[in-house]
């Protein structure tokens, strides 16, 4: 199980943590004076119950989790997962089902905060029932029997990355008695795909969905019977599907699309010049989200003005011409930049100062030539530092700087086509940040920082190229 800092509701603390040696079903946590402590033994009597007693004497919040293990298998224990508070203690006793303890293995205790501590006690196991029941034989094909009917799932290969609108290969095996289902479950948590699992063991085969940019999914497995349920969960992540290549009819539809140029202030008029052998067709200007700004047909002489509103602020746009022939359809698209108008400076006021007594005000010969020394100019902004890490497959990283006094920051990555790919925004007194380029990404692409600085907003563009 792996544990983010962002699921706990408090901050933490980086400070190191000392671990005292104590016995396998106790544990005792300091830092900087706070204490964790718990203590996890076993009751007297048939049934496996344990008693558990937790103290939490720290600032933060604990998750505490109940698990069985056995072998590489966990499964989960009534009440499951709660939460203890800072400052606070809790005692409980854990019944652990029959047919889970003596199947044998371990009880486990996990606590989460700072990080992640264990407590673990042996569950009965068959050993429990022969010296109980003095039916040495007849127990342990009990307890076999139970073992073999409990739900599982020993596979679960799950690619990380898919490409959306393709099919999703996914190897499992699964055992006990039961029935098996699994569901795909995009960001928002809708279920987007899900069905039955028929055969024990074999390739689940799905297509993933249809999309126009990089989708993140869990994809989950799970086995349900008399004797519990089990259930595996995994991401993956899904590419957008590739452009089909444009057929001999389509590509000879527009031959050339151009723009006067890629920066326009803001209100301004957008000027389109291309070349196209179609009759009929659009062209529009959108942002990143597909949103339609001004758009007008095609017109025979190949030039079209497009007027775009007031934003008030820099805006990354895109100019896109869409034609058609009969059923041959063909598109292309160029990137532009909206430069909002910097703000007037107020003009300094004049101070007159009136005399007592009227004052005849006679011209003033012209004055001679001051030898004043040239205004400085101010300092330059501090340069951008842009760098890219990672690798083909775990995907880059495009690191860089934040020009000091920047604020609402926003960062984004745009293909040459003019497509927003990645986009994220800065926290106010960053020096640094960082964007995801999507996995599979390569070749030159273009990153653009939009913020506001003094009394107007600026923007940069940085051309990086992605081995």
């Amino acid at each position: 199980m792996s544990v983010s800092n962002s699921n706990l509701p408090v901050p933490m603390h980086a400070a190191a943590l000392v671990m005292r040696e104590l016995p396998a079903s106790s544990l005792l946590v300091e830092s900087d004076g706070n204490r964790l402590g718990g203590e996890l033994r076993r009751l007297r009597g048939w049934r496996a119950r344990y008693s558990l007693a937790l103290a939490n004497d720290s600032p933060l919040h604990v998750m505490v989790t109940l698990r069985a293990r056995r072998g590489d298998i966990e499964r989960r224990l009534p009440p499951g997962e709660f939460w203890i508070d800072p400052q606070s203690h809790a005692d409980l006793t854990i019944d652990v089902p029959t047919h889970v303890a003596y199947a044998g293995g371990s009880l486990v205790v996990r606590l989460v905060n700072a990080q992640i501590h264990e407590m673990v006690a042996p569950l009965p196991g068959p050993a429990g029932i022969f010296g109980a029941l003095l039916g040495g034989f007849a127990v342990a094909a009990v307890a076999a029997g139970f073992v073999f009917a409990t739900p599982r799932i020993d596979v679960f290969a799950v690619p990380p990355i898919g490409v959306s609108n393709s099919l999703l290969r996914v190897p499992y095996r699964t055992a006990g008695l039961g029935s098996s289902a699994y569901a795909l479950i995009d960001d928002r948590g809708v279920t987007v795909r899900s069905g039955d699992v028929r055969k024990r063991a074999g390739t689940l085969a799905f297509t993933l969905p249809s999309a126009q940019r990089t989708q993140s999914y869990i994809l989950q497995m799970r086995e349900t019977g008399p004797l519990g349920e089990a259930e595996r969960a995994e991401p993956v992540t899904a590419l957008p599907e590739p452009a089909p290549p444009m057929t001999g009819a389509a590509s000879a539809l527009i031959d050339s699309l151009a723009i006067d140029s890629w920066q326009i202030p803001d209100g301004g008029v957008v000027t389109v010049r291309y070349r196209t052998s179609a009759r009929s067709g659009v062209v529009s200007i959108k942002d990143a989200q597909n949103t339609v700004w001004a758009s007008d047909k095609i017109s025979p002489d190949g030039v079209t003005q497009l007027r775009i509103p007031h934003f008030g602020h820099d805006k990354e746009l895109r100019v896109a011409l869409a034609v058609a022939r009969g059923d041959v359809h063909a598109a292309s698209s160029l990137g532009v930049q909206v430069v909002a108008a910097p703000k007037p400076a107020p003009a300094p006021a004049a101070v007159l100062a009136a005399a007592a007594a009227p004052v005849a005000v006679a011209p003033q010969a012209a004055a001679p030539p001051r030898d004043d020394p040239p205004a400085q100019t101010p300092p330059p902004v501090e340069q951008q530092h842009v760098n890219v890490v990672g690798t083909n497959v775990a995907g880059y990283t495009v690191r860089t700087s934040i020009v000091p006094g920047a604020t609402n920051v926003r960062l984004a990555l745009e293909t040459a086509d003019g497509q927003t790919i990645a986009s994220e925004y800065v926290q106010d007194g960053a020096t640094t940040a960082s964007v995801d380029a999507p996995p599979g990404t390569h070749g030159r692409i273009v990153l653009i920082a939009t913020y506001d600085l003094g009394q107007g907003q600026e923007s940069t563009v940085k051309t990086i190229d992605i081995p």
